[in-house]
Formats: C-alpha cells, sequence, structure tokens
C-alpha cells in the first residue's frame, strides 16, 4: 500500500464472481479513495483498482451486500464531510457503476453502519450507531435503491462503543444488534479495552456464532461462543513492535475452509494476512 494513507476501513468480499475473495479498502486522506483488490485464490492479490469518491468527503466505513437484488454486490461509503453516503453498484467483474449519495444529516458524523433488512419488510435498510453521542439511527430502504432519511434514537447509559455488528447468539430465530465495548451490560463479556472493529462468525465449525476483535492496544482476540451468549476468549496475535492495527476483516484468503484474518497497519501502511490453521476446529463439522 505504498502511497496511501490512514486506511480507514476494509472489508472482503467476491467482487467478480470467480469465488475467490477480494479486498476493499478505504482510504482516508492523500488521496480520499476506495481501493479494490481482486484475489487469485492463493493468498495473492491483483495491483490495486481505485474507485471515485466524492471530492473533500473523506470516506470513513462502508457496508457491502446486494442493494439493488440483481446479485451483484455494491458497496455503501460514509462520507465523513460531506454528510453523506454514497453507493456504488457493482456490475459484477470487479467494476462499479456511478455512485449514488444520499443525504444523512450532520448525526451521521462519527458512526459505523451495518446493511441487513431490520425492520422485516424484506428490502435492505441502513443502521447507523454515532458512538461519541450515543445515538442509533436506521434508514430504511424502499426497494428501489432510494432510502426514508434518517430516524434516530437515544441509546441511554451504555459505553462509548466505537463499531457494531449483528447476529444471532442464543440459537434462536431473532437476530441481535450488538455495541462493541458494552458486553458487560449485553452479553456478560469485557474486552477491557475499547475495541475498533469486530467479526462475527463461526471460527472453529462447532455451529455457534464467535467474535475476533481487535482493542485499543491492538491486541486481536477472539471470543469462543458456546451457543448460550457465553465466549471464551482467547488472544490470536499480540502487538508486534510499535505497529498499530488501524482495523481487521474476515474470510478464507486460500480456500482452506478455515476463516483468515487480515490486517491493516496504521504506521506501516501495510497489510498483512493471518491464515487460520484451524488447531481448535471441531473437524468433523466440515
Amino acid at each position: 500500500m505504498e502511497g496511501y494513507s490512514t486506511l480507514t476501513d476494509i472489508f472482503v468480499a467476491d467482487f467478480n464472481d470467480d469465488k475467490y475473495l477480494d479486498i476493499a479498502v478505504v482510504v482516508g486522506y492523500m488521496p480520499a479513495s476506495i481501493v479494490i483488490f481482486v484475489g487469485y485464490g492463493d493468498g495473492s492479490f491483483s495491483k490495486p483498482k481505485m474507485l471515485p469518491v466524492v471530492p473533500s468527503s473523506a470516506p470513513e466505513c462502508f457496508a457491502i451486500v446486494d442493494f439493488n437484488d440483481d446479485g451483484q454486490l455494491d458497496i455503501a461509503v460514509k462520507n465523513e464531510n460531506s454528510m453523506t453516503i454514497s453507493i456504488y453498484f457493482g456490475r459484477g467483474d470487479g467494476t462499479f457503476g456511478v455512485h449514488k449519495w444520499f443525504y444523512t444529516g450532520p448525526l451521521f458524523s462519527e458512526c459505523r453502519i451495518l446493511a441487513d433488512d431490520f425492520n422485516g419488510d424484506t428490502r435492505l435498510d441502513l443502521l447507523c450507531y454515532n458512538f461519541r453521542k450515543n445515538l442509533i439511527s436506521l434508514m430504511s430502504g424502499y426497494g428501489n435503491e432510494t432510502f426514508e432519511l434518517p430516524k434516530w434514537a437515544y441509546i441511554n447509559d451504555i459505553s462509548v462503543s466505537s463499531n457494531i455488528s449483528h447476529n444471532n447468539f442464543n440459537v434462536n430465530t431473532r437476530h441481535e444488534v450488538i455495541l462493541n465495548n458494552i458486553w458487560k451490560k449485553k452479553l456478560n463479556i469485557n474486552l477491557h479495552e475499547q475495541g475498533t472493529a469486530f467479526f462475527v462468525n463461526d471460527y472453529n465449525c462447532d455451529d455457534y456464532a464467535d467474535i475476533i476483535s481487535h482493542s485499543g492496544d491492538s491486541v486481536i482476540v477472539g471470543l469462543l461462543g458456546h451457543g448460550n451468549g457465553n465466549f471464551e476468549r482467547q488472544t490470536i496475535l499480540s502487538p508486534i513492535g510499535y505497529e498499530s492495527i488501524g482495523n481487521i476483516a474476515v474470510g478464507d484468503f486460500d480456500n482452506d475452509t478455515y476463516q483468515d484474518i487480515i490486517v491493516t497497519y496504521y504506521r506501516s501502511n501495510t497489510i498483512k494476512i493471518l491464515l487460520n490453521r484451524c488447531e481448535c476446529c471441531k473437524r468433523n463439522k466440515l
């Protein structure tokens, strides 16, 4: 990633329908851009491809999902300075069409976004958590590439958080929205540091949702779920010298069916991949 600075968010998905995972990175400044690396399925990637952004927008974070139901993944990007969300509609070959943008208002500043059907109408919505003001909002989707204006709600008496996710942790039919760094109130788990990214998946093949996160001291931890709302903490990566983790994402980059971890570093401006050898996996579940 030479020539880039401030890698603010990272996501992995198959953008060109070749069954291999690709990487999307938000570069916040100098120059602000969205960078796509196409994966070859063996742990290597193409040269970076850049997507245009709203001028002076400072893209900060994104969500990736099929917004227009054409079978291709799209990218929704929250733009910090312009108080907008841009959506880039995928063509299925690793390229994207001209983006559409939606005004969000000033309360969308300093927040993270999720995309899913949160109100049960079968249409994709955008959920935002403002971790400075303890506000959560929903932009309900109309299913035609447009959204309602944000509806806000104040969340009382919780710790300041920096990320959100959702999954089913209690083996029921409902998905829960979880706020990072408030485990003590929600799931009786405390990371002890303010986490800045976390991902939910079954990492050890026991059919229970687990959590991968990194904390403010650049430690990557795994919370292995037991299916009853309780978790077991394991340290995956300790700090390396003076490196500071910018963000993380997960995916199977070498096609061995195990979820790997991709890490961005602030100071060295590099991306590293931690390959999962799955030594604690329930292999009989595969």
